[in-house]
């Protein structure tokens, strides 16, 4: 027993000895006391390179990289050119090209005067065949003026002391509600270029509601015109055209009657056209016959 005991403290000293004098062969010079492991039982292995027995060079951290944003800033835009708000200038008028349709402005404008009634056949011949198409055609080529007054041979108006007018027609009642609407249109559309279309369309129509469907398309504009053609206001206005018709021509035999610059031509109602070339357009413009009928 004691001999095993004796024998265990040797090879326990013999195997410290061993060590330390492994540590001491191995140490590099100028190592310290720490490094020679006299304070640790074992040898730090983390501190010798096994090629160079050196102590190796532990690498730095990396300092850690922070996000930080961009400052904002403001009114960093580009600056625009310097003709950017600048207005264009404007290109020049090109000079206007000269057309055969266009209103020579050396002739006199011819003015054509119309009396006539809603529903009086020859009325209805007239403005669809002769003043709507030369209207229509000729506008733009001559200086012509167009007056229409919707009140023809028997119609007479009244109005009594309280301001109701009272309005009798040729053919009857539903005349002189034709007659009214064509009066309410050439009033609120006072400009030919405007009226004279629905003035030709409403003509010759059975009806009032016949002409409102088929000519006034707009609906408020119908709403309002058939407003003023069946109150009092569409009397009214039928009332004045029979005022101009009696300072102007008085009591006549026949309608159409149709003025040209304030005198009765009776050859206008079978061919406007024709007579408005041979008598009043000069110089003759090339849209007319070649040929002349009258002198």
């Amino acid at each position: 027993m004691i001999t095993f005991l004796i024998l265990g403290v040797f090879l326990q000293l013999t195997d410290g000895y061993r060590y330390h004098f492994y540590a001491w062969s191995n140490t590099p010079k100028g190592a310290t006391q720490k490094q020679k492991g006299y304070f640790s039982d074992e040898a730090p292995p983390h501190l010798y390179s096994e090629t160079t027995q050196m102590p190796v060079q532990q690498p730095e951290p990396e300092p850690v990289q922070y996000y930080r944003p961009e400052p904002r800033r403001y009114y960093s835009r580009p600056e625009p050119p310097r003709d950017y708000y600048s207005r264009p200038e404007p290109e020049p008028a090109p000079e206007p090209y000269q057309q055969t349709n266009q209103v020579n402005a050396s002739r006199n404008t011819v003015t054509i005067e119309v009396f006539g009634e809603g529903r009086c056949p020859d009325t209805t011949r007239f403005l669809a065949w002769h003043l709507g198409p030369t209207w229509n055609n000729y506008q733009d080529v001559v200086p012509i003026n167009v007056i229409y007054h919707p009140f023809g041979l028997k119609s007479k108006c009244s109005c009594n002391e309280w301001g109701d007018y009272k309005c009798d027609c040729h053919h009857g009642e539903r005349e002189c509600k034709l007659n009214q609407l064509q009066a309410c249109v050439i009033d609120q559309f006072p400009d030919p270029k405007v009226h004279m279309t629905t003035v030709v369309c409403i003509q010759g129509k059975k009806n009032i509601d016949e002409a409102g469907d088929r000519c006034i398309y707009d609906e408020y504009d119908r709403a309002r015109l058939m407003n003023c053609a069946l109150g009092n206001r569409g009397k009214e206005l039928l009332s004045k055209h029979g005022k101009e018709k009696e300072k102007k021509v008085g009591m006549i035999p026949w309608v159409p009657w149709i003025l040209i610059d304030g005198v009765r031509v009776k050859e206008a109602e079978k061919n406007l056209w024709q007579v408005l070339c041979d008598k009043y357009l000069h110089p003759r413009p090339s849209e007319c016959p070649t040929g002349r009928m009258f002198a």
